[in-house]
């Protein structure tokens, strides 16, 4: 996270407009027209750096503009599917790591806002290296088999957190990912292998710009 930011705020470029996340308090913010749209490295504009100043999002600076790379994450990727998975044997320890997963993950989500829920992943021992994408694309096919057998179909933000622990629970990990769009604006969370999509739809993603990377795998 740049040092420009407050702690727990993400931002990201959509074209001129500059999208806020304030992770600690769960809100968005839209500032239209925020950047220069000008030469090869635009720049905040000076009066919506003093908007972000003035809202307590970034840390107040010398200078009248800042350049957006001191503010934005990783350019956005071209996303891919998972292979399929083969069949697969459900066996009692995937059940017994699902349960455990959704115990966990319905302990843990109403207590915590993200800032919390990341510190909770990050928390729970080394993380591993990126895993065989076969191994994670039949770890996620028991998941979403496992899935069908509850009532209802949570929302992707609780459901990518409980792939994610269920995924660690098989020693495997993913990225966890927020991106946004606008016009209209829409948020959603997923998880990713580099730029393998896992636990969703490739297509569904392309809208969206990452605003928030919670890395899951050992550096």
């Amino acid at each position: 996270m740049s040092d420009l930011l407050r702690e727990g705020v993400h931002v990201v470029a959509i074209h001129t407009d500059l999208v806020i996340l304030d992770a600690p308090h769960d809100d968005y913010f839209c500032i239209v027209d925020a950047l220069t749209d000008h030469g090869p490295d635009p720049v905040l504009k000076e009066g919506a750096a003093a908007a972000l100043v003035d809202a307590g999002l970034l840390r107040a600076t010398a200078g009248a503009t800042i350049p957006l790379d001191r503010l934005l994450p990783a350019p956005m990727r071209d996303w891919h599917d998972l292979p399929p998975a083969g069949p697969v044997r459900i066996t009692a320890i995937d059940v017994a790591r699902f349960v455990a997963a959704l115990i966990w993950s319905r302990t843990h989500f109403g207590r915590h806002r993200l800032p919390g829920l990341m510190k909770l992943l990050a928390g729970q021992g080394d993380r591993v290296t990126a895993p065989c994408l076969n191994e994670l694309s039949a770890a996620v096919r028991k998941f979403q088999t496992m899935m069908m057998w509850l009532p209802v179909r949570p929302l992707c933000l609780f459901h990518s957190f409980l792939l994610l622990r269920f995924l660690r629970l098989s020693h495997l990990s993913a990225d966890w990912i927020i991106g946004v769009q606008l016009y209209p604006f829409q948020a959603h969370c997923w998880l990713a292998c580099g730029d393998i999509v896992v636990g969703d739809d490739a297509h569904r993603l392309g809208a969206y710009r990452p605003i928030l990377v919670h890395s899951g795998f050992a550096r």
